[in-house]
């Protein structure tokens, strides 16, 4: 259980990963996996009706151009529109290395410095792929394919960065499980693998690559075809 997909959920090798993270695996064996009917945005409007009903008000398409700071401590934002939003706590939960490359002023960091993260190793990212489709497949809810040699495969990505001949892939079709997320007959699939090299896109210079390239994996084929 220790050397399973688990682990690449925290953007790590599970050769590498700290061993604590291995309940990750055993809670899912020991306990089962819970799914969200209608899909997981209803547990983001369930949180929304509960601060709302506690006086909360939320601002949707309101994207934040950068934090208010007062010395050390911020104090609010300010938006794309231009408006700042001052309030006695602002919690950030924005990825780690775009909020610190774009959404403090120039110079107010130190530790986490635009030009110190241009040289820091970012975990991979995941490349995702949400379907809709014209049918149900009679896949389980979840199916995970892995590599003919998963270690090989972990090692291209963590250790030789670089494009495996033979990845590994995660299937979802929670359609199976919850008739709400498609009408019927048709479905919705989620699938993902984690093919890219590390760190591809650098946040600070704004600049990406975008790589291509195509996979042999005659179970997935036959699985997903």
């Amino acid at each position: 259980m220790a050397f399973t997909f688990q682990a690449k959920y925290l953007g790590m090798s599970p050769w590498n990963c700290p061993a604590a993270f291995a309940i990750l695996s055993y809670i899912e064996h020991a306990f089962g996996i819970w799914h969200v009917m209608g899909g997981l945005n209803r547990i983001s409007l369930g949180l929304a009706r509960a601060a709302q009903d506690q006086g909360a008000r939320i601002q949707l398409s309101a994207p934040v151009k950068q934090l208010l700071l007062d010395g050390r401590k911020a104090i609010g934002v300010v938006l794309e529109s231009g408006e700042e939003v001052r309030c006695d706590e602002v919690v950030l939960n924005a990825d780690f290395g775009y909020a610190m490359s774009r959404l403090f002023p120039a110079g107010v960091l130190r530790k986490y410095a635009p030009s110190k993260l241009d040289h820091r190793r970012f975990s991979c990212s995941t490349f995702m792929l949400y379907l809709g489709l014209d049918r149900l497949y009679s896949l389980p809810h979840h199916t995970i394919l892995l590599a003919r040699d998963y270690k090989a495969n972990v090692d291209d990505i963590f250790e030789r960065q670089r494009l495996s001949a033979d990845c590994s892939l995660y299937a979802r079709n929670a359609s199976v499980t919850d008739p709400e997320l498609a009408p019927p007959p048709l479905g919705a699939l989620c699938t993902g693998s984690r093919p890219q090299l590390r760190c591809p896109y650098r946040l600070a210079g704004g600049e990406g690559t975008l790589l291509q390239h195509r996979y042999g994996h005659s179970d997935a084929e036959n699985g997903l075809a």
